[in-house]
């Protein structure tokens, strides 16, 4: 399976940056289990935007805030001490 050309053209994204990540399994049984788990992350991994909204209830010191004030518009790696 790894040696397919159709599994490196299709993962090639994948494997240059880390190991394939094959389950090794005794059974057909665990083998459908892990497929099926795979294909439940899958689908959360893939539409999270689709999902309903957890509803904000902003408590204690914001008033006057909205959902805009908790959005994060950039991230930046904090700076070690020292450099």
């Amino acid at each position: 399976m790894l040696h397919s050309p159709d599994y490196r053209e299709r993962y090639a994204d994948n494997l240059t940056k880390e190991l394939p990540r094959i389950p090794c399994v005794k059974t057909t049984a665990d083998y459908w289990a892990f497929s099926k788990t795979g294909r439940a992350i899958a689908h959360w991994h893939l539409r999270y935007e689709t999902i309903e909204r957890y509803p904000l209830v902003i408590q204690g010191g914001g008033v006057g805030l909205t959902d805009a004030d908790y959005r994060v518009a950039r991230c930046a790696m904090a700076k070690r001490k020292g450099n």
